[in-house]
């Protein structure tokens, strides 16, 4: 039988394997932003009005009955799809006017979805779909027009996509987005590290088992809990805009229940 000082021992091997998988999964998500913003720098970041949209960005949704804490009737909605789209036009930058042809390949980073319900008769047509297996699907567009960044490969008159890249466009300007995550990954990372060999120090603190000791073992369990839920919420937190989760929901008004909906039948 294993000794309570082996077991504590290997206790915290798994908590230190846990500690690493998640930081590694996030330093991945750092080194892709970190080669996103070299990109940025070689080819440059373009600046310009678009009176006219584009491109799109569009997500497929489906949607269930959600239940509730009573007989509220609301719809839970889960992205399936997220495609990006250049319809084609014009941008006016200070220097030039730059066109895009329509079917690049593209990336296309908008700030926010406007994804509601337009009326009552809208919401029970809906519902009726989403009580069956199939669901309600919906395809949730947002068109990219006025201020937009575009990052790609600029020749002539004309802006495409670069041979190893998609064409980039956003709403808004994509390094600073990028910087800020890499700043909340690498504070994450650190916090995680910091934290876990705090625990260790706690744990390994003589005597064994002790109060200190016993201490530590208890917080290290609350982190080895708690450690890849926050990973995961940091990971769905920095996912970049072309991909970033919209879900969402529709809770028809004047039906019973508080709350939010819970869960999807």
């Amino acid at each position: 039988m294993l000794s309570r000082e082996l077991m504590g021992l290997v206790a915290l091997g798994v908590l230190w394997v846990n500690t690493l998988l998640v930081t590694l999964a996030a330093w991945g998500i750092v080194r892709d932003l970190l080669r996103r913003l070299s990109r940025m720098r070689a080819l440059g970041v373009i600046e310009g009005q678009a009176k006219a949209p584009i491109a799109e960005h569009a997500v497929d949704q489906v949607g269930r009955r959600a239940s509730d804490d009573a007989d509220r009737k609301a719809i839970l909605f889960h992205d399936r799809r997220y495609e990006s789209r250049i319809v084609g036009g014009s941008l006016e930058t200070d220097d030039a006017v730059l066109l895009l042809s329509e079917g690049e390949n593209a990336e296309v980073w908008v700030a926010s979805h406007e994804a509601g319900c337009e009326s009552l008769e809208k919401f029970d047509e809906a519902y009726a779909w989403a009580k069956r297996a199939r669901g309600f699907e919906r395809r949730v567009v947002h068109a990219l027009a006025g201020r937009v960044w575009i990052v790609g490969k600029r020749e002539g008159e004309r802006i495409h996509a670069p041979a190893d890249s998609p064409l980039l466009v956003a709403a808004f300007d994509p390094r600073d987005w990028c910087r800020r995550r890499v700043a909340l990954l690498s504070l994450f990372i650190l916090s995680v590290l910091a934290v876990a060999g705090g625990i260790t120090y706690l744990a390994l603190y003589p005597p064994i088992f002790g109060t200190v000791s016993i201490v530590g073992g208890a917080l290290g369990l609350v982190f080895f809990l708690l450690v890849q839920p926050a990973g995961t919420a940091i990971r769905d937190a920095v996912r970049v805009p072309s991909v970033a989760q919209l879900r969402g929901s529709w809770v028809r008004p004047k039906s019973e229940g508080q709350g939010s909906p819970l869960y999807a039948e």
